[in-house]
């Protein structure tokens, strides 16, 4: 499963560039991915996608975008997905960002989330690298 399996995401671009620009974006609810240049391998089989995740709140003050942007070692998984999208962009790969406002088939943006990642678990025997393996 690749990021251009997933129907209804909308490419925003460089995903540390996005994060730099949180104000431009409204305070809406969308599943979203992070996702490199190429593919790279999973237990089985490969995928360009580094995380799928939701969010209540994309934009705005205290938005996710805003929490990446402004993320410290204590908060967790914030930091470390800005980290280590940083260090991917440093050694030359790109990382992007791709949104879902309107998800398919009546989903919520959460349950979108909850289905793309079943669906990557099944294809992949894993989750996506950046998203917790519990």
């Amino acid at each position: 499963m690749n990021a251009s399996d997933c129907e209804n995401f909308e490419e925003k671009g460089n995903f540390l560039q996005v994060i730099e620009d949180w104000r431009q974006y409204g305070n809406s609810s969308v599943t979203y991915l992070v996702v490199l240049d190429h593919s790279i391998p999973r237990l089985n089989d490969s995928s360009d996608i580094l995380y799928i995740g939701y969010t209540e709140n994309l934009g705005g003050e205290n938005g996710r975008l805003w929490n990446y942007r402004y993320a410290t070692e204590g908060n967790g998984n914030d930091f470390r997905i800005r980290e280590y999208a940083r260090r991917l962009v440093e050694r030359g790969d790109s990382v992007s960002l791709r949104l879902c406002e309107q998800p398919p088939d009546g989903y919520s943006s959460h349950q979108y989330e909850g289905n793309l990642l079943k669906k990557f678990r099944e294809e992949h025997w894993e989750l996506p690298p950046w998203n917790s393996q519990g």
